[in-house]
């Protein structure tokens, strides 16, 4: 491994430079989330898509069908 450099080896602009990489991240609090339009868009999308995947696995009478939801579940596995 001596093609690579652990933390201690780097200086201290090398560390602030790799800590400013990692600086910029996905919101980490549903209030960060909730002040980026672009993140409530994505966070619409994942809920309709959710709600259309229970809808699907509903039976007219409103009960769920096991068997879709065993489907469902195998492909998650």
């Amino acid at each position: 491994m001596t093609d690579y450099m652990s933390r201690d080896e780097l200086s201290d602009e090398e560390n602030i430079a790799q800590l400013a990489l990692l600086a910029y991240c996905d919101p980490i609090t549903f209030d960060d989330v909730m002040r980026s339009s672009k993140w409530r868009k994505a966070m619409d999308l994942e809920i309709e898509a959710i709600v259309m995947d229970i809808q699907d696995m509903l039976k007219e009478n409103g009960e769920v069908d096991k068997y879709k939801v065993r489907r469902e579940v195998s492909f998650l596995a």
